[in-house]
């Protein structure tokens, strides 16, 4: 190597060290700045060992704190989808934010038709027709109110599935923005000055990525960016692999998230559980979970009202010598509607069973908003079609007892033994007495007045027989009794004579449409989860859980292990085999799309030693009771009240962690800012004066070795001057203080 390329390779260092200079200068310049990311300069070896050269800068990152961000940034994205679909069921239920509103309020609607009811129960004849008018009115606004709440929930639920198919091509945009960002990169080489751009491009395409999908970052050895999430990769350095959409497995007209997993191909796999953070997984849990447990409890509310206030209803007869009016049609908060036939006929509104025992009808559907229903005791008799002996021959629930005997399928009621022919019945310890002097209804009354409004005796007569229902607040224990306390031998037997037993049963069909041929739930040839069931099973907008446990009466010893890979009449079976031998009977009604569990006790002779008991069952994990609407509780304002208070809890919780991932993300970018030199790092705790990522002592230190390479190749230039001179003159040069070549 000649001593002129010698002057050619420390020229060529010399400016590259002025370069690297002027960058640690600019770096130190902004040490204050905010936001400001430390450079840092990129030198190169020249060809044939001639020399460095400058070739730009690049950004100082730190890898780690930067998944740190992406991580933050997914959990942000999770919490803001999540939070602004709470708000807007927010907005649907106005209790939510002010418990005492009245516009468009389901409490207001459901107070109100519950004083509606107890006006009528003292009208008169002058005023019935006016107070059955505003009963009228104010049943069809409850209606109305289920109905708007229902729709608005389901639209809120769609639109959340758009956004969901929204984010999903989001998705796919960014991937294509980063794979071509990877190729521009690669092909220009990692160190070269003019990726810098690329790579800032590509990060923030990145951000979006994993805020999106909650994906993780990684880089391959030649500088290409991958991405991946929980069901495999987005993106690499020669491939995206794009989400797509696929028809959801459980809800008809919603999307699930596809995964196209080799890059041109047609088929998909369900990759829907996989997102459980970022933008998807915050819309996924909205639509899939917030918003399906308000419609679940809406529906729970109206089923139950429509179901027993048809059934106080039905127990009533009308002016024109008719009953079985329905007050409702319809079985969810979707359908649910006034009859016409009450609209059209305000006297079809019960208001008295019987004139000699006054407002009986409207007491019990005044009370009717605050049952939980645990279960419905009714007659089941295993000789005819009710409690009467023929069916079409009904009882005369306004005659003495004695007069209707014949009637009553046998046993009839008796209490001939008994002083005064009376007899005794147990609900819950409350005692009522009766005598055969009686009609059916007065005795009925008499034990809703001494029940203090914990449950409710009504007789109902249908063309196909007459049925007593005792609807409860609570589980009853109920048998006959004598007026002798020591003595259980019952004389009087009115309780075995009603046939009573304890019946659970579907409060609404299982399905959408309880129409031969139409989404009709197979109870026996398929699982829970297999398709023919999971697109039917959706009337109350509940899925079967994987799998859970229930409880058979709040026993122990009486547990039931269920999958949903089983049938439902497995389920069924196996709860009727956990109780005792012989009291429970399931049974799942394909034409009704409904279950029904009875505990067996029609026709027995009841005692204290062997009484009628209700029953329940309650899921202690999964979700079986709901699925199959087996919860019928009419306490509208308890279930409400429970869903507000579920909702408003949980826009407390998410707003909170949203607001500690949005001061987490802060907070790392803070540190990266600071260069991750933080004395004690901590993501919560930053140092507080960091405001970018310049280290003001290693910047110092850095422009330090520049400044004596430089130096250096100062002093190496005035050596070859001189050799230069001496070689020429053959003197050496006596100006040492010459600027050097190149200069």
């Amino acid at each position: 190597m000649s001593l002129f390329s010698d002057i050619t390779t420390l020229n060529s260092a010399l400016q590259a060290f002025t370069y690297a200079q002027g960058v640690v200068s600019e770096n130190i310049a902004n040490s204050t700045t905010v936001g400001y990311t430390a450079e840092t300069a990129v030198i190169n070896s020249l060809d044939n060992f001639s020399g460095v050269t400058a070739t730009g800068v690049v950004s100082t990152r730190n890898s780690f704190l930067y998944n740190q961000i992406y991580g933050q940034l997914a959990q942000q994205a999770f919490d803001q989808a999540r939070l602004s679909g709470l708000q807007q069921l927010g907005n649907i239920f106005p209790e939510i934010s002010n418990p005492s509103s009245t516009v468009n309020s389901l409490t207001a609607a459901i107070s109100a038709v519950s004083a509606d009811w107890t006006a009528l129960e003292t009208a008169t004849p002058a005023t019935l027709a006016a107070a059955q008018a505003t009963v009228l009115k104010g049943l069809e606004n409850l209606a109305g109110l289920f109905n708007s709440d229902a729709n608005q929930l389901y639209t809120l639920q769609n639109n959340t599935d758009t956004q969901l198919v929204n984010a999903i091509n989001q998705v796919n945009t960014y991937e294509d923005q980063i794979l071509g960002l990877n190729q521009q990169i690669v092909s220009a080489g990692a160190n070269q000055s003019n990726v810098q751009p690329l790579i800032d491009q590509r990060e923030v395409a990145a951000e979006k990525l994993t805020a999106l999908t909650g994906g993780s970052v990684n880089y391959e050895s030649n500088g290409a960016m991958g991405i991946t999430f929980n069901g495999g990769t987005l993106v690499n350095g020669t491939n995206t692999f794009h989400l797509g959409i696929l028809p959801a497995a459980t809800t008809p007209g919603l999307t699930d998230v596809g995964y196209v997993s080799e890059p041109g191909s047609s088929q998909m796999a369900d990759v829907t559980s996989q997102f459980t953070t970022g933008t998807i997984g915050g819309l996924l849990y909205s639509r899939n979970t917030d918003i399906p447990a308000a419609i679940q409890t809406i529906n729970e509310m109206a089923s139950g009202i429509i179901q027993y206030s048809n059934t106080i209803n039905d127990s009533f007869t009308a002016p024109d010598t008719t009953s079985n009016h329905d007050l409702f049609v319809g079985s969810t908060a979707t359908n649910m509607a006034v009859s016409q036939s009450v609209q059209n006929n305000l006297t079809y509104i019960g208001q008295t069973r019987d004139p000699n025992v006054p407002g009986d009808i409207a007491t019990m559907q005044a009370a009717l908003t605050t049952f939980d229903m645990f279960s419905d005791v009714e007659t089941l008799s295993n000789h005819a079609p009710g409690i009467e002996k023929t069916a079409g021959t009904a009882i005369d629930a306004t005659q003495p007892l004695n007069t209707q005997s014949a009637k009553f399928a046998n046993p009839a009621p008796n209490a001939t033994a008994l002083p005064g022919n009376q007899g005794a019945i147990s609900i819950n310890g409350v005692i009522t007495k009766w005598d055969v002097t009686q009609s059916l209804n007065t005795i009925l009354q008499n034990i809703n007045a001494t029940s203090g409004g914990a449950f409710y005796a009504t007789l109902v007569t249908t063309s196909a027989g007459q049925y007593v229902h005792i609807l409860s607040n609570t589980p009853l224990t109920i048998f006959d009794v004598t007026n002798n306390p020591g003595t259980y031998n019952p004389a009087g037997n009115l309780a075995q004579a009603l046939h009573l037993s304890s019946v659970l049963t579907s409060a609404a069909p299982i399905n959408n449409s309880p129409v031969a041929s139409t989404n009709q739930v197979d109870d026996s040839g398929s699982a829970m989860n297999a398709p023919i069931n999971t697109l039917a099973l959706f009337t109350q907008a509940v899925t079967p859980s994987a799998g859970g446990t229930i409880e058979v009466d709040n026993n122990p010893a009486w547990i039931v292990n269920w999958n949903a890979g089983q049938t439902i009449d497995t389920v069924l079976a196996n709860i009727q085999a956990a109780a005792p031998a012989g009291t429970i009977i399931q049974n799942f009604n394909a034409a009704t799309q409904s279950a029904e569990l009875v505990n067996v006790a029609s026709g027995a002779t009841l005692t204290p030693a062997n009484p009628m008991t209700s029953f329940s069952i309650q899921d202690l994990t999964g979700n079986f009771t709901s699925v199959l609407n087996l919860k019928s509780g009419t306490n509208a304002s308890k279930l409400f009240t429970e869903m507000l208070t579920s909702v408003s809890t949980s826009q407390t919780a998410v707003q909170a962690e949203l607001t500690q991932a949005t001061a987490l993300v802060s907070a790392t970018q803070a540190l990266q800012n600071a260069g991750g030199t933080v004395a004690t790092p901590s993501l919560t705790n930053p140092d507080p004066t960091a405001t970018n990522n310049v280290n003001l002592d290693a910047q110092l230190a850095e422009a330090a070795t520049y400044q004596n390479a430089y130096d250096a190749a100062v002093r190496m230039q005035y050596v070859i001057e001189d050799m230069l001179n001496f070689l020429i003159t053959g003197t050496a040069s006596s100006n040492s203080n010459s600027a050097p070549i190149g200069s």
